[in-house]
């Protein structure tokens, strides 16, 4: 074997190594996310009136998706029920979202 072979080796061991630790970071940053948005969850469902107001980055916080999804699903036949709480901002009910959310329900 080489010198340069074995140089090679190394080098390349060092790039798996680096790979690895950065997986982790990857992970322990979506743990931390996906503890933020647990938190945040719990939070929205602690709504104890069925008329409060959800902004509509709330509600698909709540639902636990994109907001260009959340735009497809109001742009369909099948949404809850928006408010507009200005000429800009949308909103839904805490009922409307889930009496939507029943309606799915297979």
């Amino acid at each position: 074997m080489s010198l340069e072979h074995l140089s090679v080796r190394q080098s390349n061991r060092r790039r798996k190594v680096s790979k690895r630790r950065k997986v982790s970071k990857r992970r322990k940053v979506s743990k931390k996310r996906r503890k933020e948005l647990d938190v945040l969850r719990e939070a929205y469902t602690q709504y104890d009136n069925p008329d409060a107001v959800m902004t509509f980055l709330q509600w698909c916080r709540l639902g636990n998706f994109s907001p260009a999804t959340g735009k497809r699903i109001l742009s369909g036949d099948n949404g809850p029920t928006v408010t507009w709480l200005s000429q800009r901002r949308k909103g839904i009910r805490v009922r409307d979202d889930r009496e939507w959310k029943e309606r799915c329900v297979r």
